[in-house]
């Protein structure tokens, strides 16, 4: 399962939540800390793939 950044506008605080790709394409996580989802914001963050094959 994916971790996504999210962006709370209330409490200017960066969080990360695990979910599937379709749960982040419908909706978005609220915040832990004021627990709202009005003011949340998606965040773009950079991508890492572990692979269990040796090159």
């Amino acid at each position: 399962m994916p971790e996504y950044e999210f962006f709370c506008s209330t409490c200017k605080k960066p969080f990360t939540a695990l979910m599937h790709v379709k749960e982040h394409d419908k909706k978005v996580e609220p915040c832990p800390k004021c627990k709202k989802t009005a003011p949340v914001q998606k965040r773009i963050s950079g991508v890492s793939v572990i692979t269990a094959r040796k090159s």
